[in-house]
């Protein structure tokens, strides 16, 4: 008997993990039996059953997330993912194994043991899949690539000097009809946008649908010709994007994501079109907002059932309170470039203006959960419970319960923005606002809000976002299952204008800039010093009143400081004797929030490999100030770097 194993790089992705002797499984599938087929295997739920087999709770099978399913030869079994039908499971009793008798086990095959089969993979069409080790040996042409551009003709793409089939993993692509896009070419100007791809293990899995070597000839010859189709499929895949305001600080075209320049940074409120702008794919097209409908499933409290409900935006708008919250979304990798002084990151090289603060308006999302159904049964049935949001981009986050369902949690399915409708770079028509946790958890244009005792299964959830120990530079997937995700972020404060004003005997140093921290603590003071850190000043806190724009600011007190506050110094400098060569001078601040929580003096203690939650004193170096000649009273503008 001749078995086929599961590549290892199956076991190594974000859909299993570890848990005692078990691998347990991380999405939900829906299950269906077809006799006599040769068909595509995957995952199973509990208490599957048919006439034509039993089901047992013991082992799991294994499926890979990134370059589709296993394609196995079962002589009686289709069991197949069912994308439109996720939904939460209690996974602590979700492990599945059909017969010994139908699977062909191996006699000595034991608990927490990969299965192994005894058919080869097939294709769609049943006919057997060579491996890779038996078509290294075929050449293709650009040509014969470039004729296989649809299911029909078979989804072929180029990586390098490889080419590949891989019709079968186009249905169940995380990211929907856009891997059509390099359909009979090649596949890596893509991965150069969407750079999740871009790990051993995916590369890894890519290899089990190699078919052969791309004519070196081939490769050189339609270069040009390439680049220029490619180049169109690139406009056509970010053809929804809008136009921006010149002014925003590009970091990157594609996806685009921008920061706000430090001049718009100085208000309370900051304008829509100079808000930061934070894509990880395309921005969706909404073909209709009167047809938009976001669904909601929720568990009842029995079993596993589960209810579903559709909202159309006016419905939430009219069944529902309108709330206005002023709150502060700052992305994790906010200041990462002052965190690449010291070591070097991955991610955007992000400075002070990845942060904004607005006006959002919508319906409680706790209001939406209670009246479609949502009771307190499951959440004592369950120890961890999530809100589950998914975006029509592709991209996915959670936060706990808890703070959903809160009545000071105060987050919003909100559909305006400083009394506007939410612009589409934002998440129009309906994005989430999670006020005091970091911005990747208020998920743009939602289209989906479902309950689970699991976290969302997201990439953005499960392999990024997170913090690490300064050490830990090469971050592999069982550190991040280890890790917690970020959900609220540290104290910080930032520096984001300077002027020095000239005296007889000494200058005055005038700074202003923002401070603000997470899960509502509101921020206590804010320290300055204009002599690197040996005498230090108390900063004037700016008091914008109990509204601003006639809109409620929740006080701290009650936790619900969702909104950053604004600060001003006026620092006295000495002036240095005649004979001192010595006159640069070093700002810096640090805020103190309403727990006592202060932000570091040191950036190696909190580094980390990604550059997330940077939040050491921000320090500004002012040059030799005196030798621009300065009178009396005169003042010199020094505006700190991005």
């Amino acid at each position: 008997m001749s078995f086929v194993r599961l590549p290892s790089a199956l076991l190594r992705s974000n859909i299993f993990r570890s848990s005692n002797s078990l691998m347990k499984m991380k999405t939900p599938f829906n299950v269906r039996a077809i006799p006599n087929c040769t068909s595509k295997f995957s995952f199973a739920t509990q208490n599957f059953q048919t006439s034509q087999t039993s089901v047992r709770l013991l082992y799991v099978i294994g499926f890979a997330t990134f370059t589709g399913i296993a394609w196995m030869s079962l002589s009686r079994y289709e069991l197949q993912m069912d994308s439109s039908k996720i939904v939460p499971y209690d996974w602590k009793s979700r492990y599945l194994i059909l017969s010994d008798e139908d699977l062909n086990l191996e006699s000595d095959a034991e608990p927490g043991k990969i299965i192994v089969f005894k058919k080869k993979p097939v294709s769609r069409s049943g006919k057997s899949v060579d491996t890779h080790a038996s078509k290294t040996n075929r050449i293709y042409t650009l040509e014969e690539v470039s004729q296989h551009d649809s299911p029909e003709k078979g989804v072929w793409v180029t990586y390098r000097q490889g080419v590949y089939d891989i019709t079968s993993f186009v249905e169940v692509h995380p990211g929907g009809e856009k891997i059509m896009m390099a359909a009979g070419r090649s596949i890596e100007p893509f991965w150069l946008v969407f750079s999740i791809h871009q790990t051993p293990d995916t590369l890894e899995l890519l290899e089990q649908y190699r078919i052969g070597d791309l004519a070196p000839r081939a490769r050189d010859a339609g270069q040009t010709d390439e680049k220029s189709k490619l180049e169109k499929s690139l406009q056509q895949l970010f053809a929804n994007d809008p136009t921006r305001d010149p002014k925003l600080i590009v970091l990157s075209e594609r996806p685009f994501n921008a920061e706000t320049p430090t001049d718009e940074l100085k208000d309370f409120i900051t304008t829509n079109s100079h808000f930061f702008v934070r894509n990880h794919l395309p921005v969706p097209k909404i073909d209709d907002v009167e047809k938009f409908r976001i669904v909601l499933s929720i568990p009842t409290g029995n079993s596993d059932a589960v209810k579903s409900t559709e909202l159309s935006l006016n419905e939430l708008k009219s069944d529902f309170k309108k709330y206005d919250i002023v709150a502060t979304l700052q992305c994790a990798g906010n200041r990462r470039t002052h965190m690449n002084e010291i070591k070097p990151t991955n991610g955007l090289q992000w400075g002070v203006g990845a942060i904004g603060n607005a006006v959002w308006s919508g319906a409680l999302l706790r209001d939406v959960l209670l009246k479609a159904g949502y009771t307190e049964q499951y959440s004592k049935e369950n120890r961890e419970v999530h809100v589950v949001f998914d975006g029509a981009d592709g991209y996915g986050a959670s936060i706990p319960l808890h703070k959903a369902l809160s009545t000071h949690g105060d987050v919003l399915l909100a559909y305006e923005m400083n009394g506007q409708p939410i612009p589409l770079d934002h998440g129009s028509p309906l994005r989430v606002i999670v006020p005091g946790h970091v911005a990747a958890r208020s998920v743009k244009w939602v289209k989906k809000i479902s309950i689970s005792n699991e976290e969302s299964f997201s990439h953005w959830q499960r392999r990024d976002y997170k913090g690490f120990n300064p050490s830990k530079e090469v971050i592999r997937d069982e550190d991040y299952d280890a890790a917690k995700s970020i959900q609220e972020m540290p104290v910080q404060s930032v520096i984001l204008d300077a002027r020095i004003k000239a005296g007889v005997d000494t200058d005055l140093l005038e700074v202003e800039g923002y401070a603000w921290s997470a899960g509502g603590r509101g921020v206590n003071r804010v320290d300055v010093s204009g002599n690197g850190g040996k005498t230090w000043i108390e900063a004037d806190l700016k008091n914008f009143g109990d509204q601003i724009n006639g809109t409620a600011i929740v006080d701290s007190m009650d936790g619900r400081r969702w909104a950053w506050t604004r600060w001003s110094a006026q620092v006295p400098i000495r002036k240095e004797a005649e004979n001192s060569s010595d006159h640069d001078l070093e700002v810096i601040c640090k805020a103190v929030d309403s727990s006592y929580n202060v932000q570091p003096e040191s950036i190696i203690g909190i580094y980390n490999s990604r550059g997330f939650l940077m939040n050491g004193w921000h320090r500004l170096k002012i040059s030799d100030h005196r030798k621009k000649g300065l009178k009396k009273d005169e003042e010199t503008r020094v505006t700190p770097p991005q």
